[in-house]
């Protein structure tokens, strides 16, 4: 019984959050993926600019939540809800789940049909391990997110989004990047989703201990 009430709180806060940031998310949704594809096919590197491109699916997220964020008071009146604080993270970290998968299969649609058609001539470069590596990234970098989203304020958490990226650029070298050294590198490869699936449970249960623990 309690189950499936809690499922039913869940399912309802997702089903809020689409409707009240819908528009919002389809809009900055398109928007990423037009610069995403676009950064990627101007560019000769075209494996480490999609894999690191994708990375820009977090803006989505971030944008759609700022504004609840940004509002004095929105977190302590959800919390005043007849709802759990567990239901409360668990729906935002499966609308963002959503919102992430979601803009993942479009970029990856978007781009195999214009990487057939932009370049006929050439192998595809969308192997399995790319696709995974990629999804590793994302899931590394929307468990950051979540670390901070709980406990600081847009400014902080719009800086984890940029250091790591910039962390990252800044490691890789112009003739070898790390994404090909990681995805040519089975340990390496094996780690970094290990990495990404550790982190993110990390980041589920501490936020889950946060927030009920948090005086709002």
């Amino acid at each position: 019984m309690n189950r499936n009430i809690s499922k039913d709180m869940i399912l309802n806060l997702i089903l809020k959050d689409f409707k009240a940031y819908g528009s919002f998310i389809l809009g900055l949704s398109l928007f990423t993926l037009a610069l995403a594809m676009l950064t990627t096919f101007v560019n000769s590197k075209t494996q480490e600019l999609f894999t690191s491109g994708v990375v820009n699916i977090i803006i989505v997220v971030i944008g759609s939540f700022a504004l609840e964020q940004k509002a004095n008071g929105a977190r302590g009146y959800i919390a005043s809800l007849p709802l759990t604080r567990r239901s409360i993270v668990l729906a935002r970290y499966i609308s963002s789940l959503s919102i992430i998968l979601f803009n993942f299969l479009l970029n990856l649609l978007v781009f195999s049909l214009l990487e057939r058609i932009l370049k006929p001539e050439l192998a595809s470069i969308l192997s399995p391990k790319v696709i995974l590596y990629a999804g590793m990234y994302l899931l590394i970098h929307i468990s950051l997110y979540f670390f901070f989203f709980y406990r600081f304020n847009l400014i902080v958490v719009m800086i984890t989004y940029l250091l790591p990226m910039l962390l990252w650029t800044a490691l890789s070298s112009q003739d070898d990047s790390l994404s090909a050294s990681i995805i040519g590198n089975p340990r390496l490869f094996l780690f970094w989703c290990l990495a990404g699936l550790g982190l993110f449970s990390i980041s589920l249960f501490s936020s889950l201990y946060y927030y009920q623990k948090k005086d709002l």
